[in-house]
């Protein structure tokens, strides 16, 4: 769950420390659908993520 922003920061740090073109990406048991952040890490919820077959094509 990222029920703060410290959590959400404590998850996104070992994201940006790599340095690559990969798609970086946080699941999270939160529901609320999908959104790129500023640092252009996408977050999505666990349902979605699980059940939407095109949730990374876009």
């Amino acid at each position: 769950m990222m029920s703060d922003a410290d959590k959400v920061a404590q998850e996104q740090r070992p994201l940006m420390k790599i340095e690559d073109s990969f798609r970086k990406v946080i699941i999270s048991g939160d529901y609320g659908g999908k959104f790129y952040n500023n640092d252009g890490v996408l977050r999505i919820g666990v349902f979605d993520f699980l059940f939407d077959t095109k949730c990374l094509n876009e």
